[in-house]
Parts: structure tokens; C-alpha cells; sequence
């Protein structure tokens, strides 16, 4: 596992997110379940906040929504980001 340590303290104190924190490579993406959301809503809240917080990524399951659905709102945007990067992407110019 390899650890950097930063001083937890705000980097740009305009920014909500200007928070440093630990990098690790040893972390994995946590998949927090929506099933049962009405009666999970507090517990489901706790865990998307600590993997928000801790590593900043989060894949979300049984959220009811079709693979093939997900897929399709990602398309358009997979030749986006293979292009080189000097190839003009939207909103830079």
C-alpha cells in the first residue's frame, strides 16, 4: 500500500471541495446499493457521504435503471475522451 499524507486544511478556501486528504493506490470504488431506498434512506445518505469524502468515487447499484439504458447515455462521450489530447474538447477553445 503506498500512503502520501497531506495537512488536512483547505487549499482555496472559495472551494467546497479544497480539502486535502490521503492518496492511496490501495482503495477500491465502494458500490453502495439503492435497493429498499425508501426505508435505507439515512444509512444509504451515511454511505454515500463517507465514500464521497474518503475517496471520492462511488458506483451506485440496484438502482433499477436498464444496463443497456446506462450504456446509451454514455456513448456519445466515449470517442470524446480516447481523442488525443490536442484534439479541442467543448468548453476549452
Amino acid at each position: 500500500m503506498t500512503d502520501t499524507e497531506h495537512a488536512l486544511h483547505r487549499t482555496d478556501p472559495r472551494e467546497p471541495d479544497g480539502w486535502r486528504g490521503t492518496e492511496t493506490s490501495d482503495r477500491q470504488v465502494r458500490r453502495i446499493s439503492l435497493r429498499d431506498l425508501g426505508n435505507r434512506r439515512e444509512q444509504i445518505t451515511e454511505e454515500l457521504w463517507s465514500a464521497a469524502t474518503d475517496i471520492g468515487f462511488f458506483q451506485l447499484v440496484d438502482h433499477g435503471i436498464d444496463a443497456a439504458d446506462v450504456d446509451r447515455a454514455f456513448r456519445p462521450h466515449r470517442g470524446l475522451l480516447r481523442a488525443p489530447p490536442t484534439t479541442s474538447r467543448p468548453g476549452t477553445g
